[in-house]
């Protein structure tokens, strides 16, 4: 199926509070844990497209991005700090690419999946938010993605590009 073939919800993304340019984002409940905004997931291949967003995020106003050739440093246990990072988040972005998902991001996928359903039944707020790259392969998005509203980024990852915001 094409990303016009997944199912699309009247209610856009915007009322997520990913903070704005000039704007302090809310805290969570728990706020002592949120060291990141949002967690960026991807498979290593969307690399480019994921740099875009990432920059275009801290551009407009979200400075704590999680992306791993920025937050990694040499010596850094990977599994303990890809943990670390999901666990500290008040976001997680999951790119859906034209190769899929990469090995390690289907352990993020599986380990942020389990965060929002732990984390719903809690007071506390954890948004997915799905995003289709150009040319994503939608035919094996997960049910649990499918359920939740995306980001369509399948023309194209520009400043102009309306759907960026409704990150």
């Amino acid at each position: 199926p094409s990303p016009q073939d997944l199912p699309s919800h009247p209610h856009p993304i915007a009322t997520f509070s990913l903070p704005k340019v000039g704007q302090v984002a809310p805290p969570p409940m728990n706020a002592s844990k949120a060291l990141h905004d949002v967690f960026l997931s991807h498979n290593s291949q969307d690399k480019p497209h994921v740099r875009a967003v990432a920059d275009w995020l801290r551009r407009n106003g979200v400075t704590k991005v999680w992306l791993d050739e920025t937050s990694l440093e040499p010596g850094d246990r990977l599994t303990q700090s890809l943990g670390d990072a999901m666990e500290q988040s008040r976001a997680a972005i999951i790119f859906i690419g034209p190769n899929g998902e990469g090995g390690w991001q289907g352990e993020e996928i599986d380990t942020l999946l389990n965060k929002a359903i732990k984390v719903s039944r809690q007071k506390d707020e954890f948004r997915l938010i799905p995003v289709l790259l150009p040319n994503a392969d939608t035919s094996k998005l997960r049910w649990f993605l499918q359920t939740r509203l995306w980001v369509d980024l399948s023309k194209g990852v520009t400043d102009s590009q309306a759907e960026l915001l409704r990150l």
